[in-house]
């Protein structure tokens, strides 16, 4: 006799078919439907087992595990993110405070228990965190808002905000750094090997700078590649790379000012001219010092390219290269790497290879087009959503009132599910939806209709959303000054009411000193019982406590430029700072001065001492005592 298969299916389908069963539907045409067994439908809308949980239960209750989930989620939001290792050292804090009986061998939970700890908490999964300094993570949403609120005030003073809607006219530069050695690759190797090694013929520090732009449209410009070098480039290195590729060279391989100049001069001004782009154009870049430099911002108003700084740290959110570009490509990086290693073996990377492997990267990279445009909306540029940002993930947030109504909004699935949408529509695709955002029939083409007719219902979802969110946070924003006012009308209690409450507190007082014995007996277990809440609370956060902060210093104020790197203010303040400069300038030569006059006259008076002559006194004679 055949074994008996056993019908495979989920708790969302169960979910589903006790939602339609309960609706009306036949508990079998609901099993038939989700591919539920009908049996399990009738015991569970009979509530027979109580509880969908299997097996025993966990060694630490609800409550407890809730507030280590808890623990969990803040300890991520604010920077620190545990580690199971971590969690298993604190369970066994936490249990050995407690004197908690439990099977764990030597107080510690294992490897099974952390294992089940997150299939119970499926929320929770294990992840590589990338590393945020400290002055990264000290950024605020508002500071963030308030960069796009001065660059779109900006345009809207040029009559420029125009340019935000045209994808072609948008543009986003920033540098990279390619190494020549692949670094945190899990290989395989027999167990009772306790150190392993790979070995590449470069060094592990050999890098060098690629600076790349990409057009909000998804187009990719001939990026430019730095190599150290003093004097001149060497023509095997000039001719290894594409003919409308450019290198160039600095003592160091990184950015400077001037190669960066070289690079608007001859690649970027003469490619908007090539291809035919409206000018002028917006530039987003970061606020290095090598793309600010006086001689940038002269070439970017003369040729009409808007140069604008985005906020300091913080391109790891509002770069689009940085957002999605980048990441990618480096994989398709590594994989030439290790390509060129498996077949030339201990042959060392030489620096004419180091385009031709670029190229092939960027050849293998066929998403290219799909990367830049989401990173283009990611950050917000285009199409222009401040809150298109992920603010979540910002550290600094994490102790803000989740009220917010940007956070609101990009909690709900509807709005990832745009962002996916639009992510995949083409440029013309998505100027077209658009444009027919409010006609009530799609007038284009017919294999677009149900696309559009999703689009527009999620854009109206998205709307509404953000709406409610906004109003929410309005209403709370009145309820506390309400409150705020309630308190600041109290003028305090009058003298009669005083007295009546001085003696009903007195009342209150007799009654409970009336309380014989037994009721004081009574009463004893909640007190114990509060006695041993508080104790689970002591050892609660001392078992699972976050990092404290050290208190800030006082740091140095640095003026910040204006955003825009071509406006009038950014001349002016590059006037101030010069003016400073010079005056700072002026300042130490005068004090250099006044340090050498105090030396020379130093000098001098030590000269009149040694010329000036002594007072000697004439020696007594000696009397001869001898006769």
């Amino acid at each position: 006799m055949p074994p008996i298969k056993k019908k495979v299916y989920t708790a969302q389908a169960v979910a589903f078919a006790l939602d339609a069963a309960k609706r009306g539907m036949s508990i079998r045409q609901a099993a038939a439907r989700f591919n539920v067994p009908a049996g399990t439908l009738r015991d569970r809308l009979r509530n027979k087992y109580g509880k969908d949980k299997k097996g025993p239960s966990s060694i630490l209750n609800d409550r407890e595990e809730a507030r280590i989930v808890n623990w969990m989620e803040i300890a991520a939001r604010t920077g620190f993110p545990v580690t199971v290792k971590q969690l298993r050292v604190s369970v066994a804090q936490f249990v050995r405070l407690t004197k908690k009986i439990t099977p764990f061998k030597d107080g510690i939970p294992g490897r099974k228990w952390s294992k089940l700890f997150l299939r119970r908490h499926k929320q929770f999964s294990s992840r590589k965190p990338s590393i945020l300094a400290k002055h990264r993570a000290t950024v605020t949403e508002p500071q963030i808002r308030n960069w796009f609120k001065e660059v779109h005030e900006y345009l809207k003073e040029i009559n420029m905000t125009d340019l935000l809607d045209q994808p072609g006219r948008i543009f986003n530069l920033d540098e990279t750094a390619f190494q020549l050695v692949v670094k945190n690759q899990k290989c395989l190797a027999p167990k009772e090997m306790r150190h392993l090694h790979t070995v590449y013929a470069n060094n592990d520090k050999e890098s060098y700078t690629g600076l790349f732009t990409a057009c909000a449209d998804g187009r990719l410009l001939p990026p430019l590649v730095l190599f150290p070098y003093k004097r001149r480039i060497p023509a095997e290195i000039s001719l290894s790379a594409p003919h409308d590729w450019g290198v160039d060279k600095t003592d160091s391989g990184w950015m400077t000012g001037q190669a960066f100049f070289q690079f608007l001069k001859t690649i970027f001004q003469p490619w908007l001219v090539r291809e035919n782009i409206q000018l002028p154009v917006v530039l987003f870049v970061d606020g290095h010092k090598s793309h600010t430099t006086l001689m940038t911002t002269e070439f970017c108003t003369e040729n009409q390219i808007i140069l604008v700084a985005l906020y300091p740290n913080t391109t790891h959110l509002t770069q689009p290269l940085d957002v999605s570009f980048f990441g990618p490509l480096k994989k398709y990086w590594q994989e030439q790497i290790l390509k060129y290693r498996k077949k030339y073996g201990m042959i060392p990377i030489t620096k004419p290879q180091i385009c031709p492997l670029i190229k092939e990267a960027l050849l293998n990279f066929t998403s290219k087009e799909r990367a830049i445009r989401s990173g283009f909306m990611r950050s917000g540029i285009y199409p222009w959503c401040p809150d298109a940002i992920n603010y979540s993930s910002l550290p600094s947030n994490a102790s803000m009132d989740e009220s917010n109504d940007s956070s609101k909004a990009m909690e709900f699935p509807e709005v990832k599910l745009i962002r996916l949408l639009e992510s995949r529509l083409t440029i013309q695709q998505f100027h077209e939806f658009q444009q027919q955002e409010k006609s009530v029939e799609w007038p284009g083409n017919i294999c677009d209709t149900n696309l559009f007719y999703l689009w527009r219902n999620l854009k109206i979802t998205y709307n509404d959303l953000t709406n409610n969110a906004q109003e929410d946070n309005v209403s709370n924003n009145l309820k506390e000054n309400q409150m705020s006012d309630d308190e600041s009308d109290f003028e305090g209690f009058a003298e009669d009411e005083i007295d009546c409450r001085g003696a009903e507190q007195q009342a209150d007082f007799s009654r409970v000193a009336s309380v014989g014995s037994k009721s004081i007996e009574d009463a004893a277990p909640e007190n114990n019982e509060s006695d041993k809440e508080n104790d689970e609370d002591a050892a609660f956060s001392s078992s699972f406590s976050l990092p404290t902060t050290t208190k800030p210093t006082r740091r140095r104020e640095i003026l910040r430029p204006p955003t825009v790197a071509t406006s009038k203010q950014f001349a002016q303040f590059m006037e101030e700072k010069a003016k400073k400069k010079d005056a700072v300038e002026l300042e130490k030569q005068q004090k250099r001065k006044e340090r050498e006059l105090k030396r020379a006259k130093k000098e001098a008076e030590k000269q009149n001492k040694k010329r000036k002559p002594r007072n000697i006194r004439p020696k007594p004679r000696s009397q001869n005592v001898q006769n």
